[in-house]
Order: structure tokens, then sequence, then C-alpha cells
């Protein structure tokens, strides 16, 4: 089976002073810094009361006008602007869409509507299944079919933390080069969330004033919100419709650092992992990259771990790179997405984003990070790296895109393919050009009513104090199934086993959890502990360093339905590329059903 060419063909950006992409290059461009004092929140018990917020202006409240009868939440606002934008760029039609075999792919890193929740403090009282049905991280998703009018899309929502939008486009990637989506509207989005500000303020993450990337006096993030949407394509449906081509997408990777919930491994394991999974899905390698969209978040640790990362990637021929958070702040589960666009938009104009705010060189982070102003440069292949929470990264590789047509690849899709046969029970992916199968194994339904008790007797190395129930849950799912199948965990490749999670509330209870305590006790009353909980890639993160399983997490927030069965798809998928192995697991209150994947 041939691959499609996968094309960039619509961008939306809705960011911290820009409203569209043509207003973002030029503010970029030039280095404009949007971050400033907090607008949105009391300060009180707020450390550093710092944001980067888009602003209620008389643009930005025309462009709410068109959405006032879908009764959205701001989250879903900021998607569904973006989405519109990217989808005009494109010059595809609602018409066009539903004629169409459509695929939507969102990330978030909040995803609940913390907001909405203070806004109704009622709701943090209750557990009313019905109740919290309003606060699920898939409507985002929902909210962009229903406004798109699609009657019958796929549909993905990723909750990998900063990493989620960069998830989602290669998830879009994946189902357009298979051929089973014509067009895919991928990105990501978030909008301020007090939990956030909170939170990372908590962690002493949040820098007093600027956002120095990669200076020696960096002093952390700024919390922002936004939302970037890309328009994917087939190329030769685009080639057909005579579309604007922004860029390819060449290839993406993904890894684990499965190190600390909240700190990057030092030396980078997991960012060196999915920025070779990357060039090797592009058939790339190191010298043919002409530019990185660096992470750059600001902390210490995370600018000295990726630097060490790219060092390690690329050895001598380091590629310039920059941070645009230094000008737009951490847009969270936009992040990935924005900077997504923004490669896209360096390679249209063959010229490359600066690093606002630097001053001083760090012989910790000893790369060209373009400071201060733009640069007019060569771009054929440039590089988008998302290092996130639990340290979920993933690199995505944009190319320059000729017009002129060309036929499929000669090369067989190995990932992906259909759910073609069913044996003794068991789904099984056939990939065409291999005699293996994707299969599972085995599965397995755990429950237990004293889970420390559960971790006292079987796991006691492993500390729970602050720890999610989920996480726990999981763990434990993982470790009674390999109990049951006498599996010694040893057999498992830790580098090449992956977990995939699917749960329909996400990090709900733990945020609700966190917001009670803030609200109750004051920003100063919250523990920092507790705030990596309320991330929904949390429980897979946790588990997959208390296990030690190195090669992947993947957190899928698809529904009531479709969380566990879309959780057990993708794991399907990625044993039919380059995991041996994939824990799939549905996550409930109460209980938790695993199945291990493996080609075989």
């Amino acid at each position: 089976m041939e691959y499609k060419n996968v094309v960039v063909t619509g961008l939306g950006i809705i960011a911290p002073g820009s409203l569209g992409k043509e207003e973002f290059w030029q503010n970029t461009k030039q280095g404009i810094v949007f971050t400033g004092a907090l607008r949105a929140f009391d300060h009180k018990g707020i450390r550093c009361p710092v944001s980067a917020e888009i602003v209620n202006t008389e643009a930005f409240q025309a462009l709410c006008s068109s959405y006032q009868s879908e009764n959205l939440s701001r989250t879903q606002l900021l998607a569904c602007m973006a989405a519109d934008l990217a989808l005009n760029d494109s010059r595809l039609s609602i018409a066009d869409l539903s004629a169409s075999k459509v695929h939507i792919a969102a990330g978030s890193t909040m995803g609940i509507e913390d907001t909405l929740l203070i806004q109704n403090p009622a709701d943090l009282e209750k557990t009313d299944p019905a109740i919290l049905a309003k606060y699920t991280p898939v409507h985002i998703i929902d909210s962009l079919k229903n406004h798109f009018q699609l009657s019958n899309p796929t549909m993905r929502l990723y909750m990998n933390a900063c990493a989620a939008g960069n998830y989602a486009i290669g998830n879009g990637f994946d189902e357009v080069k298979s051929g089973r989506s014509s067009i895919a509207i991928v990105g990501g989005v978030d909008a301020l969330s007090y939990l956030a500000i909170v939170g990372f303020n908590r962690l002493l993450s949040v820098t007093p004033d600027l956002c120095r990337p990669f200076d020696k006096n960096r002093k952390g993030i700024v919390v922002a919100e936004g939302s970037a949407f890309l328009i994917l394509e087939d190329k030769e449906h685009a080639l057909q419709r005579n579309a604007q081509i922004y860029a390819k997408i060449s290839g993406y990777g993904l890894g684990v650092d499965a190190y600390h919930i909240t700190s990057p491994s030092p030396g980078g394991r997991g960012a060196i992992q999915a920025m070779r999974r990357a060039l090797n899905s592009a058939s790339l390698i190191g010298d043919d990259i002409d530019y990185v969209s660096a992470h750059g978040t600001g902390t210490a640790a995370n600018d000295a771990a990726e630097s060490k990362a790219l060092i390690d990637v690329f050895e001598k021929k380091l590629p310039p790179m920059s941070s645009i958070k230094s000008m737009i702040g951490h847009t969270m589960g936009a992040a990935s997405a924005i900077e997504a666009a923004a490669c896209c938009l360096m390679i249209k104009n063959q010229e490359i984003l600066p690093t606002a705010n630097y001053t001083t060189p760090d012989e910790k982070c000893p790369i060209d990070c373009v400071p201060n102003k733009s640069r007019k440069a060569p771009l054929n292949h440039v590089m988008s790296n998302a290092l996130a929470f639990g340290g979920n990264n993933s690199s995505v590789i944009f190319s320059k895109s000729e017009s002129a047509r060309s036929g499929s690849s000669n090369k067989s899709l190995t990932a992906l393919s259909k759910v073609n046969k069913y044996q003794n029970d068991s789904i099984v992916v056939h990939s065409e050009s291999e005699t293996k199968f994707a299969r599972i194994l085995f599965t397995y339904k755990f429950e237990c009513d004293d889970l420390d008790q559960y971790f006292l007797k079987n796991l006691p190395d492993i500390d729970i104090r602050m720890v999610d129930r989920q996480a726990m849950l999981l763990t434990a799912a993982i470790w009674d199934a390999m109990k049951d199948r006498n599996i010694e965990p040893s057999s498992l490749p830790s580098e090449s086993t992956a977990i995939v999670t699917g749960s329909n509330l996400s990090a709900l209870m733990p945020s609700i959890n966190f917001l009670n305590s803030a609200l109750e006790k004051g920003a100063l009353g919250t523990s920092p502990m507790m705030f990596p909980n309320t991330v929904g890639n949390a429980p897979a993160s946790r588990a997959s360093i208390w296990l030690c399983l190195r090669d992947k997490v993947i957190c899928l927030s698809d529904g009531p339905l479709l969380s566990g069965l879309d959780a057990l798809l993708a794991a399907l998928e990625e044993v039919n590329k380059d995991s041996k192995y994939a824990w799939a697991c549905s996550l409930e209150d109460d209980s938790a059903v695993v199945a291990l994947t493996a080609r075989c």
C-alpha cells in the first residue's frame, strides 16, 4: 500500500497580540513581546502575576460575534476561531468538507473548563456524572465537528500536555498519509487557566518579568493562551484544486523521558528519541535540517536539557533555532500547534523568527538562538520540537514543497493500516508489506478496593504520596496483568514498550480538587505536589516512570464510549510503526481495562 504526500494548505492562528497569520507573522518577525501583567485573575497569593493574554479588543469582539449562537466556552471559542481561519485560508468550504473524508485532531493541556468551574462553584462539590460531563475535554473536538456541520468525521483529542498539538498534527499526518482521510483539521488550544497560573507559580516555574529562552539569566515561563489549527491534505487533492501549499509534512516522532513528572531528563533522552524518530520517519539526517523551532520555555532545566539533546542529535552541525515563547508566552496545548504554523510561515517566507529578550549567552546552552532579530535563510527542512510535562516529547518535520506534481512514493505504508481481520476474537491490524501483524495478545480487567494496600504489598518501592488515583490504578493494572500472565517485567523491552491511555474524565477530578483547595485556602494554600495531577497525561507518565517503560506515552480523551476503543486502536497503530509492544488502557474511576498489543 503506497502512502500519500501530506501538505499544509491552511493556517489559522489566535495568539497574544495576533488574530490571524498575517498579524502573527508581522509581530513575531519584529520580535514584539506580548507578555505582561496578569489581568484575567485576582493576583492574591500568586508569586509572579504575569501572563500573555488575548486582549478583548474590538477586532476580537468582532470575531466572537460570529459564534454567539453556539454557546461555546472560551477554549471552544478559540479552537473554532483558529480552525475557521485555517479553513478560510485553505479556500475550502463547508460543502467541500461535507463531500470529503475529514479527520479532526486537537491537543490540549488543561482540557477542562476551569474558568467555568470557578463561575459555577457549586459544581465543584458535585460528583454527579451528568454535571461532570459538562467539563470533559471531548467538548473541544465536538464543538469543531458541530461548527463545521460534519456528520461523520473521525476525531481524536490528545491530552499530552504542551506537546499535545504536535501529537494531533502527527495523527492527522498519519490519517491523510494512509488515505483514510483526504482532509485533516489539526491543532491545539488552551484558554488562560487559573489552575495553570497558580500551579506553575507554586512550582516556582514562572518568571517575574520576561521569558528569556536560552539566556543565562532566564527565570521561567509565562503562562499564556491561544489556538492554532492547520489544514492538511493529500498533495494530489490540493493540486487538483490549485490550493496554496505552505509546506509538506515529512515525518514526526514521539519519545518519553520516563524520568520525572515535572523535570526533564537532564540528558534529554526523550527529546533525542523524538528527534531521531522524526528524522527516520522523514528519511532525513541531521545535516538536512536547516532550522529547529525549539521548545524553549525559558526555565533553567528545560532549556539546558533541550540544548544537550540538540547537540546529541545534530553534533557539530547545529542548525539555528529559536523560541517564539519569548514573545507570546507558553500557550500550553496550543504551543506546538502555533509553532508548527510558524514553521510553515518561515518556510514560505524563507526567514527565521527570532528569540526575543536574549542578552547573555549561557555556556549550558551553546546554540545559535537567532537573538532578537529575524534572519533570512534558505529553509528546505525545519523541525519543530515540543517537550512536555511528564517527559512527553514530540518532533515534527516540515519541508519545502515544490509545486511540481509527484507520484506517491514507492515506499509501502507500514504504519496505520486498516483493522481487517478477526482471529480468535482478537483484533488484528495487517501491514500489507509485512509478514507480521499488530494484534492484541490479551486483555485484563483490574479492580481494587484499596490501592494503598496493593502498592504496599506489590510495589512497595513506589512513593505514592500526593499521587492521583488514576496513576495508581493504571500502574497496578499493568503490573497485575503481567502477574496474571506470568510475564516478567524485564521481559518487555523498556525502550520499545509504549503506554496508550483513554479516559473520558481525564484529569477532571484532580483539577476539581486543586481548584477547591485554591478557592478555600487561597493560591498559597495549594500544594505544588498536587498540581501535576491536574494534567491529563499524568497517570500514563507516572506509570512510564514507575514501570521503566521508555518508548512513548499517548493520552486520549475522546468521550465516554470512544476513549478506551481509540486507545486500543492507537496502541495497535504504534506497534505497527516503531513500538514492539504497547499497553492500551481504558481508565475509569474504579477500574481499568488493559490490553497488551504487539506485532507478531
